[in-house]
């Protein structure tokens, strides 16, 4: 398996034909949104290959010092091999991610499950992360109507304080946010919270 960061007409190919059946309408981001982060420099993308073939495949959002994983897929042919395992430890030692100190991961939070295989699902897949290394931090996000319970993975060193990770998620959300919002600090706060689940 070799890991690669695409380009964009390959990550347009990507995305029309993997995206949409990975993800649900209401947790896509558009393409044009893509284009527009990437052209900022805000935006990659990475593919798990082999023989040609893309078997699983991340995407992140950056600003200085952070790193957010915005989409994690494998292809489910290939699920349960360890592929998605291999990949997310693979992307960790890539150059490319070497300018930021962690890694930012939201997971659908527990508390917010409506019914109990919800829960378990969920259970299972903030389980991934923290089989991979990944820490749960006192954070919790509201975006767009859904709570994340917010994990993190240092890339070098020590993690980040309490405060600094708040700061460091909402200078993330501050590049993507807006342009889903009227532009506005009110209409950034109508969909984009970041807070301990104490405090909601």
């Amino acid at each position: 398996m070799t890991i690669q960061r695409l380009e964009r007409e390959e990550a347009h190919r990507l995305y029309l034909a993997k995206f949409r059946e990975d993800f649900v309408p209401s947790e896509l981001r558009p393409w044009g949104s893509i284009l527009r982060l990437m052209d900022q420099g805000a935006y990659s993308i990475f593919a798990c290959k082999e023989a040609g073939e893309i078997l699983a495949y991340a995407t992140f959002i950056q600003c200085p010092g952070a790193l957010l994983l915005d989409y994690f897929a494998v292809d489910p042919a290939r699920r349960g091999q360890g592929v998605g395992t291999a990949f997310f430890q693979g992307l960790q030692k890539l150059p490319a991610l070497g300018q930021a100190s962690c890694l930012y991961i939201e997971a659908e939070s527990l508390e917010s499950a409506s019914t109990p295989q919800e829960r378990e699902t969920r259970r299972r897949r903030i389980q991934f992360y923290t089989r991979c290394g990944c820490v749960e931090s006192p954070w919790y996000a509201y975006l767009f109507g859904v709570e994340y319970r917010i994990l993190l993975l240092p890339l070098e060193g020590s993690l980040p304080g309490e405060e600094q990770m708040r700061e460091q998620l909402l200078s993330v959300y501050n590049v993507t946010v807006p342009m889903h919002t009227d532009g506005t600090q009110e209409g950034f706060h109508r969909v984009c919270r970041v807070y301990r689940r104490e405090g909601i």
